[in-house]
């Protein structure tokens, strides 16, 4: 089964009825949610249509006490150890694949539970410029990956294969999988 976890209930909506067109119900869930390191409340910048409330589109967690100008949404967010507690999701994920505009690795820090027990490979954007907004870089990611007993790899542009290395500029995508799986991922790492 696969969990879709998004927190703007019109991109879930939206969502929900494609499951429904391709009759994949009894594969693809939704949860409504927002996820990060803690339980708080947010606000989020949106984008597109989301202004009205009628459309989908983009949304990203804003700074605290942040002055930039925008649209914005106040939200409550949780974490994926909390919803894997109170049963939203099951606890034997096999992959996670995160696109959370900066908040990637917020995300991860909310979902140490699941790292340690289950050890998911993870797929996600962790953009440099984005991870800037809240005080993080891709060395904290390395660092965080690497205390959970992981290895970070960057994807290579435009190909499913990735490399290990120490330092990472650009915005490419990253795959941090547990030492313990390496090998059984050889065919995508180099």
């Amino acid at each position: 089964m696969t969990y879709c976890v998004d927190p703007i209930s019109t991109n879930i909506n939206s969502l929900d009825q494609n499951i429904r067109l391709n009759r994949l119900e009894d594969q693809i869930q939704t949860i409504c949610e927002g996820v990060g390191e803690c339980q708080k409340e947010v606000e989020i910048q949106i984008e597109g249509n989301l202004k009205t409330g009628e459309g989908t589109g983009a949304a990203n967690i804003l700074v605290s006490n942040t002055t930039h100008p925008c649209e914005r949404l106040t939200l409550q967010i949780t974490t994926i150890d909390d919803l894997i507690e109170n049963r939203k999701l099951p606890g034997n994920c096999s992959l996670m694949k995160i696109d959370v505009d900066g908040y990637d690795l917020k995300v991860l820090q909310g979902a140490t539970k699941l790292l340690s027990t289950n050890r998911p490979i993870v797929y996600g954007e962790f953009l440099q410029h984005c991870l800037s907004w809240h005080g993080q870089s891709h060395v904290d990611v390395i660092n965080f990956a690497g205390s959970y007993d992981y290895e970070v790899h960057v994807q290579k542009e435009r190909t499913w294969k990735f490399e290990h290395r120490t330092s990472y500029k650009g915005t490419r995508d990253l795959l941090l999988v547990p030492k313990e799986k390496l090998a059984e991922l050889s065919w995508c790492l180099h």
